[in-house]
């Protein structure tokens, strides 16, 4: 996954060239809705708004008990690119790519229970190409006291080597 220094935020976020990446651009949006102790509510949170250059990449999923069965509520279309299929409506077991799927219920989970974001860093074998992947997920609620919901930017590009 990631590291993440005493303030739960994802180091590799910090620093010179932090802007340059898309996962980090969308975090520091995220970062901008934050208050200590809890989560950004859903309805403050605008995609088109917030994130206006990484709409294309982003995601929004309801979340229920089991983590493979969140729901894609809004996909960017570099995201259904990504995954090699259309992802709005659908679960995360039946859109996300293996390499991710292992990882997305350790990641999840550690989002839920420290409620800070969490990214995957992620090289895979899919649809016959290497693939290097980054995730930002970010949680939101609806209501302000759970978390609900997972905002995601991905970024992602084939690997030619």
């Amino acid at each position: 996954m990631t590291d993440i220094n005493e303030t739960g935020l994802d180091t590799s976020c910090q620093g010179r060239y932090s802007e340059r990446r898309g996962t980090c651009r969308a975090l520091h949006s995220w970062l901008e809705h934050y208050t200590a102790g809890s989560v950004p509510l859903t309805s403050a949170v605008s995609i088109a708004d917030d994130f206006p250059d990484m709409c294309d990449n982003m995601f929004l999923l309801k979340l229920v008990f089991d983590p493979l069965k969140y729901t894609f509520v809004y996909s960017g279309p570099n995201v259904d690119a990504f995954c090699g299929r259309e992802t709005l409506g659908k679960c995360a077991s039946e859109t996300l790519p293996e390499g991710i799927l292992e990882r997305f219920p350790y990641a999840t989970r550690a989002m839920r229970e420290f409620k800070h974001p969490i990214s995957i860093n992620e090289s895979l074998f899919f649809n016959g190409q290497y693939i290097l992947c980054r995730l930002m997920l970010m949680p939101l609620s609806e209501g302000g006291d759970g978390i609900d919901h997972i905002l995601g930017a991905l970024t992602y590009r084939v690997d030619e080597e």
